[in-house]
């Protein structure tokens, strides 16, 4: 679940309310696994659109230096506009003392499927640009693909 809030402290307001705790408690007790991280915007290439039914994305970047995986990010972030159409990404990095498990968290949407599997499966600079240069500079990705319920 993403919630989206108008400044960084407002999210810490809101971790603190009731209704998020209560909400929390719900989650965690559904779930097998939760995560909470508060993060600010990192960078952004147009807003990601939630009132449409598109294929949305989480992608969770891990690498030991967090300058440097920002910095992938940017320089992979113009392949995925140029071959898969990208439409939209806000990035966000987790504040200090939040859970470090990820240097950055990306959150993007196509139209559909078909706007950009393809482009990840068969094209291949995908991996000889994008994943050639994440492995060089140790970074891991975790991309969980979703639609709305």
């Amino acid at each position: 679940m993403l919630i989206r809030t108008a400044s960084v402290d407002a999210a810490l307001e809101l971790r603190e309310s009731p209704a998020y705790q209560e909400l929390g408690e719900t989650l965690r007790t559904a779930a097998r696994r939760t995560r909470e991280i508060v993060a600010s915007n990192a960078a952004r290439l147009g807003d990601v659109d939630h009132s449409q039914d598109h294929a949305f994305l989480f992608n969770y970047f891990y690498a030991d230096d967090r300058e440097t995986l920002l910095k992938m990010w940017e320089y992979t972030a113009g392949w995925f506009q140029a071959k898969t159409a990208l439409p939209n990404s806000a990035l966000m990095r987790p504040l200090e003392g939040e859970p470090a498990d990820y240097g950055i968290i990306n959150h993007a949407s196509w139209p559909s499927l078909r706007a950009f599997l393809p482009g990840l499966i068969f094209r291949p600079t995908f991996r000889s640009f994008v994943l050639a240069n994440f492995k060089a500079n140790g970074i891991a990705a975790q991309p969980i693909i979703y639609r709305r319920v």
